[in-house]
This record gives C-alpha cells, sequence and structure tokens, in this order.
C-alpha cells in the first residue's frame, strides 16, 4: 500500500515538506501542528541516540564514536522501530498528518513524514 502523500527526499526543504502535505506555513494551526511534529520527533532522537545500542553494528565497538550521533550512525531497525513509536504515541491532530505518509511492503511499515521530521 502506498502512502497517500507522495514521498519527499529526507534533504528537501521544509517548504517543500509543507507544500507535499498541503499545508500553509502561513496559517497558524499549521504551523503549531508542524511544531507539535517537530517535538515528537525530537522525543524519538533524543530516545535513539540515548544509548550507544542505537548504533550500527560497524559503529557499536568505535569508541571514537561519541555522542552526539548523526542519523547515519543509528541502526536503521533502530529508526524503523522509532518511527512506529512516534506514531503510536503521537497526539491525533499529528498522526492525521503521519497517517498520510504511512506506507505497508513486504510485512514492514514504514513513513516518509515522520523519516523526514527525524533527518
Amino acid at each position: 500500500m502506498s502512502p497517500t502523500a507522495p514521498m519527499l527526499a529526507q534533504s528537501e526543504s521544509k517548504v517543500m515538506f509543507f507544500s507535499r502535505l498541503g499545508l500553509d506555513e502561513r496559517n497558524k494551526t499549521h504551523r503549531h501542528i508542524y511544531s507539535q511534529m517537530k517535538e515528537e520527533a525530537a522525543g524519538g532522537w533524543k530516545r535513539m541516540t540515548a544509548t550507544r545500542e542505537s548504533l550500527a553494528s560497524q559503529y557499536k565497538n568505535d569508541l571514537s564514536i561519541q555522542a552526539p550521533y548523526t542519523f547515519n550512525q543509528i541502526d536503521e531497525r533502530v529508526i524503523q522501530l522509532e518511527i512506529l513509536a512516534i506514531h503510536r504515541r503521537a497526539r491525533s491532530q499529528t498522526r492525521l498528518i503521519y497517517d498520510l505518509g504511512r506506507d505497508f511492503y513486504d510485512g514492514h511499515e514504514e513513513n516518509w513524514i515522520i523519516r523526514w521530521l527525524l533527518w
């Protein structure tokens, strides 16, 4: 099943992100929802980077790798699990937006919106 809102590259701008989701940066309510989504993503980022156990296997034993970790140093499975956790814990307003980015394939769930916010 494909997401309702077509995927956007993580490197794309906030302007493109708003546009892709049908949000308007000039709309106070839309800005507030975006702020809540960023807050939820920040909590997820904090959880993911709280321990070295979140690091990809090639970095776990490399003591030169220290916090703050980069997105590319975090294990992909940890990211996927956190995306699901953010969706599960989301406020009702933000979950409505997140649902636009849900994708299911081969028994896995992905969410490009939450991934974009984490990046």
